[in-house]
């Protein structure tokens, strides 16, 4: 997934994914909140959380472009991207790539992995294979 976040402004609300995720900061900077997991290794995402009543909040950065952030599945984050200008904004070919006016929003790419993947997801396709087998080949299973 692609994110594109106007300067200064907020991506989603506070939520945890039900997958490990991979940011990839492309352009811009985004400054991320990540707080600890109010669920351990949750199997569904979360939705929008209010910002009262999170966990303790374990890290705060601001990634520029190249930068990677790795957040495990469950735990808590949003991100807003940076206002005002880029610190060590990189140059190409000795041309900034920041606007004239120093501000710009910020481009983000996740890549995700790991989704149902436990042993439960494992465990229902198993049972769920094995009672269609059973329905097909025993009409007991299919009264």
């Amino acid at each position: 997934n692609a994110y594109l976040t106007p300067n200064g402004t907020r991506g989603f609300a506070p939520h945890w994914d039900d997958v490990d995720v991979w940011v990839v900061q492309l352009e811009g900077a985004k400054k991320w909140s990540v707080h600890a997991p109010a669920e351990v290794h949750p199997r569904e995402s979360s939705g929008n959380l209010p910002a009262e009543g999170l966990p303790p909040k374990v890290l705060e950065l601001t990634l520029l472009p190249g930068d990677l952030l790795y957040l495990p599945r469950g735990w808590i984050h949003y991100a807003q991207a940076a206002d005002g200008e880029l610190p060590n904004a990189p140059a190409l070919g000795g041309v900034s790539r920041a606007p004239a006016n120093g501000r710009q929003g910020s481009l983000h790419v996740t890549l995700s992995t790991a989704r149902k993947e436990t042993w439960a997801d494992f465990a229902e396709g198993l049972l769920a294979g094995a009672l269609n087998e059973a329905a097909a080949s025993d009409e007991v299973w299919r009264t």
